[in-house]
C-alpha cells in the first residue's frame, strides 16, 4: 500500500514536472506526417524537431546538420540520396527515465515518449534527392528502448501492414543464414513485404524476431541469459519515381 502510494505521488510530482518544462510549448511536437514525399526541405517545419544529424541507414545519427536544408553535408547512399535523421521532443522520454530509476517501476506514460510511430520507439530519418526533394522515408525500431519494447520491435512490421493498404501487400517468409538461430525450438520469424500505397508511393517493410549468431539463451553454467534475441523493423516509404535498391 505504501509503495503504491509513492509511485502514485511520484506520478503526480512528474507529471507536474513535464507539464512545467513544456507548457511553453504544447502542442509543438513535430509531426512525421508532415514531411511529405515530393516537399522540399525549405519547406518543411522544423518546429517539434529535434537534434538533426546525418542517417545511416536506420541506425546511429552521424554528424550534426543544420535542420532538414542541411541534408547535403550528408554523404549520399547507393541511391543517391541524403539520409537526415531527427528526433521528436524527448522530455518525457528523459522524465521516465528518472521515473524508472527512482520508483523502480514502469513508467505509465512511456508510450508517449520521444520518438514514435503506432507506439513504437523509431530512429526515423527522411531521404533527399541532390536537389533537395524528399524521396523517401525510414523507420526502424530502436534498439536503445527499453528490454521490453525492444523484444516487441518486430511487432511494429505487422502494424504497418495492417495499417497501410491491407490485403494488397506482397510477403515473402524468408529461410535462416548465416548462422541465425530460431527463438526456442524452432520459432522464428523473417518476413519481407511490399506494396504500391494509393498509387503514390512504394512502402517496404521488414522485420524479424530470431537469434543472430552468437546468442544463446543459456550460458555455460545453465543460467538463463535474458535478451538473447533481435528484434527488429523496417518500414521504408518511397517515390514510385525512384528505383529502390
Amino acid at each position: 500500500m505504501i509503495q503504491s502510494y509513492r509511485v502514485f505521488s511520484g506520478i503526480v510530482v512528474f507529471c507536474a514536472i513535464w507539464l512545467g518544462l513544456s507548457g511553453s510549448v504544447a502542442g509543438a511536437q513535430g509531426r512525421i506526417q508532415d514531411l511529405r514525399i515530393g516537399l522540399h526541405a525549405s519547406e518543411l517545419p522544423t518546429e517539434g524537431f529535434f537534434k538533426f544529424a546525418c542517417g545511416s541507414n536506420g541506425g546511429t545519427p552521424l554528424r550534426p546538420v543544420d535542420g532538414w536544408v542541411g541534408f547535403g553535408a550528408c554523404a549520399p547512399d547507393r541511391m543517391g540520396l541524403y539520409e537526415v535523421y531527427m528526433e521528436l521532443d524527448d522530455e518525457l522520454e528523459v522524465l521516465g527515465r528518472l521515473f524508472r530509476e527512482r520508483f523502480d517501476e514502469p513508467f505509465p506514460f512511456q508510450y508517449l515518449a520521444g520518438t514514435r510511430i503506432a507506439g513504437y520507439p523509431v530512429i526515423f530519418s527522411v531521404l533527399f534527392d541532390a536537389e533537395g526533394f524528399i524521396q523517401g522515408t525510414r523507420a526502424v525500431t530502436d534498439s536503445r528502448a527499453e528490454p521490453d519494447e525492444r523484444r516487441a520491435a518486430y511487432m511494429f512490421g505487422h502494424r504497418m501492414v495492417a495499417r497501410f493498404n491491407p490485403g494488397n501487400w506482397e510477403c515473402e517468409d524468408l529461410p535462416l543464414v548465416d548462422g541465425e538461430q530460431p527463438v526456442g525450438e524452432t520459432r522464428y520469424i523473417k518476413t519481407r513485404c511490399e506494396t504500391v500505397y494509393r498509387d503514390e508511393s512504394r512502402m517496404r517493410v521488414y522485420y524479424h524476431f530470431l537469434r543472430k549468431p552468437g546468442q544463446r539463451p543459456i550460458d555455460a553454467q545453465g543460467n538463463y541469459l535474458d535478451g538473447q534475441w533481435d528484434s527488429v523493423a523496417r518500414w521504408e516509404v518511397f517515390s514510385l519515381s525512384l528505383v529502390a535498391d
